[in-house]
């Protein structure tokens, strides 16, 4: 175990303000690192439907995620991997993980957090291979006495001493080039935390839960609440709770706003986060002590996969209906499918064959 405010403040250093839904995982961090391990690079990506964290140390590689309902983490010594590839998006990156033959991919990893993995493992390595010949520990005194009863003559000592002595100064440029890598990287971090950017569209670039949560309930006067949150199965997914207005056909009413708002959140650069988009349709109703209540009616859910798949242009909300993939009724949710699929029209005959009617 380490220091967590150490930790901390060499997470933030290596850029740590990148990463998006690791803070369960950071603050996991200073327990899974050992005595003596050194942090030399860190990321966040998706990998299984889940966010994992991304460490680099001079020990081991790790990705580490931590569930509220189970956790998932795998590490490899560095000796054991053969190779890290990032692949560049628009925004992101993919890094790709050559694990002994096992390849591990991770996907939205910040593209320049990405490269510094790469780079820092490659240096690593290269570091390991320029320095194999050299003794890992000095010499005892006892072993140099023992070598110097054994030596030859002076003439053929000459050699030997040239050799240790080009590969003493051959270690030293190796650090200090390591260095000067790393203290370049860092600034390039720093000069990009200080660089202005050009004001982008709604969840363009996914902002934290909470802000991205706030962005999403702005979309529609409608919407009661958001929460992003990591769900069992389907891995990042904002919940969104719609609230319908009084209509012989709630659904029906309501689905094209639902869809406005699915059609803006996939189009955004960087949505494959998100596992699908979950919406919840309460109905406005009256208790019998008079009193106005919203009443849960219908969880829809539509996975991102099949969000992808559309062709906005032209696209009625009806049809919006018909693909959705996982339908589960509340307290009035029969009363909302009936007054949608009682009418028996052509177009809802899909919708109303998946929710059992």
């Amino acid at each position: 175990m380490q220091d967590e405010k150490a930790v901390a403040a060499k997470v933030a250093e290596l850029g740590g303000s990148k990463m998006q839904f690791v803070g369960k995982e950071l603050k996991a961090l200073p327990e899974i690192l050992r005595e003596g391990e050194n942090l030399l690079a860190v990321a966040s990506g998706q990998m299984d439907n889940h966010t994992h964290l991304v460490v680099v140390t001079n020990a081991r590689l790790l990705a580490i995620f931590k569930g509220i309902v189970g956790q998932s983490d795998f590490e490899i010594p560095i000796a054991d991997v053969r190779g890290v590839n990032v692949k560049s998006g628009i925004l992101m990156a993919d890094l790709v993980i050559d694990a002994g033959g096992q390849i591990k991919k991770l996907t939205q990893v910040d593209k320049e957090l990405a490269q510094k993995v790469a780079q820092t493992f490659s240096h690593m390595r290269s570091g390991e291979k320029l320095s194999a010949t050299t003794p890992e520990t000095p010499p005892t005194p006892e072993t140099a006495r023992s070598e110097s009863k054994a030596m030859p003559p002076t003439g053929q000592r000459q050699q030997p001493v040239q050799k240790k002595k080009f590969s003493r100064w051959l270690k030293v440029v190796v650090a200090i080039f390591i260095f000067g890598v790393i203290v370049s990287i860092v600034g390039k971090n720093n000069e990009k935390k200080t660089t202005p950017t050009a004001s982008a569209p709604q969840i363009q670039t996914l902002p934290p839960k909470d802000e991205m949560a706030k962005k999403i309930k702005k979309m529609d006067s409608q919407i009661q609440s958001v929460d992003v949150q990591e769900i069992q199965g389907v891995g990042l997914a904002p919940v969104i709770v719609f609230r319908a207005e009084p209509s012989p056909d709630e659904l029906l009413q309501e689905s094209e706003d639902m869809m406005d708002v699915a059609k803006e959140i996939t189009r955004a650069n960087g949505s494959e986060m998100f596992g699908g988009i979950f919406f919840r349709l309460t109905i406005p109703m009256v208790d019998k002590f008079n009193n106005k209540t919203d009443v849960h009616g219908l969880d829809l859910f539509w996975s991102m996969s099949t969000l992808k798949k559309i062709n906005w242009s032209g696209f009625q909300n009806w049809q919006f209906l018909n693909v959705v993939d996982r339908i589960t009724r509340g307290q009035q949710g029969n009363a909302v499918l009936q007054s949608y699929c009682g009418k028996r029209q052509s177009y809802s005959l899909d919708f109303c064959r998946k929710a059992g009617l």
